[in-house]
């Protein structure tokens, strides 16, 4: 639109980000790949038929406060808030 009203900085920033956007996507799935994907794809399907779920065991009382069974989240001084 704004090359229509002669303003073809717009269309030649919009082209460049194109232009870099495309390489960054084509390095990112050149390097999805690797090594270990029989391994990853292993463990995937060990997690979704539940193998894994020992991993979760404590999670949950790690997050409510002991007193009240609230759930509870670090603030930024690293003190423990109760949830809004």
């Amino acid at each position: 639109m704004l090359a229509k009203q002669g303003n073809h900085e717009a269309l030649a920033l919009a082209d460049l980000f194109c232009r870099a956007a495309h390489v960054r996507v084509k390095q990112l799935f050149a390097s999805f790949y690797g090594d270990y994907d029989a391994q990853m794809y292993k463990v995937a399907q060990e997690v979704l038929r539940g193998e894994h779920s020992w991993l979760e065991t404590g999670i949950v009382s790690l997050l409510e406060d002991e007193g009240s069974g609230e759930p509870v989240r670090p603030d930024t001084a690293g003190a423990t808030v109760g949830a809004a």
